[in-house]
């Protein structure tokens, strides 16, 4: 898979797994994840679904309608490569922490509720609910932070809620924190999730 590995200045940094937003690809996070730690470790992962040109990590058949077929097989696609590129890069992927953005953080949540807490902690930007047919995990102890939107045009309130109900049935406890903003990432959020990273 197209991805790009920034190794960190130091053993003890962290490593941020980047999944990117629809149209996106590999270079668009690495900016957040510098902001959050200036000398951490980097693998930042390029969707391999196209969508009229633009990257995407799984096909949708409309705006929020997920083709759930095809996501399975992406998760697991990519579950692969993150078990492969940790061998060849010599870390721990449950040393990692995972960010996703849209479509990114809708497969980082994917990857979470088919494999279980498989990372150290996550953070989902605008986020929405992958699928709800998948065997329980338990998230309890599972760091994750959930950034959102009040204003946002394609992930409604709602949708949020039922994305935190999804992991506190999982015995997760989610931070949720809510901007007065759309759906683009904004300053505040990024700096609320490094105040957050702080904490754990």
């Amino acid at each position: 898979m197209n991805h790009l590995y920034l190794p960190g200045k130091s053993a003890d940094a962290p490593l941020f797994v980047l999944f990117h937003g629809t149209g996106g690809d590999e270079n668009d996070l690495v900016p957040l994840a510098k902001k959050l730690s200036s000398d951490c470790s980097i693998l930042s992962i390029r969707g391999n679904v196209q969508e009229h040109g633009m990257n995407r990590y799984f096909r949708r058949h409309s705006m929020g309608v997920f083709d759930l077929d095809d996501m399975a097989f992406r998760t697991k696609e990519i579950y692969d490569f993150l078990q492969m590129i940790s061998v060849f890069h010599r870390f721990d992927i449950k040393n990692a922490i995972g960010i996703g953005y849209s479509n990114g953080a809708n497969l980082l949540s994917s990857l979470l509720f088919t494999y279980g807490p498989m990372m150290k902690a996550a953070i989902v930007h605008h986020g929405m609910v992958p699928r709800k047919d998948l065997p329980p995990h338990n998230f309890h102890s599972f760091p994750i932070l959930i950034l959102a939107g009040r204003n946002d045009p394609l992930v409604s309130i709602q949708e949020t809620l039922d994305l935190e109900s999804m992991y506190k049935n999982q015995n997760g406890q989610p931070t949720v924190k809510w901007f007065d903003s759309g759906h683009r990432l904004i300053m505040d959020e990024i700096n609320e999730a490094k105040r957050w990273l702080g904490k754990i």
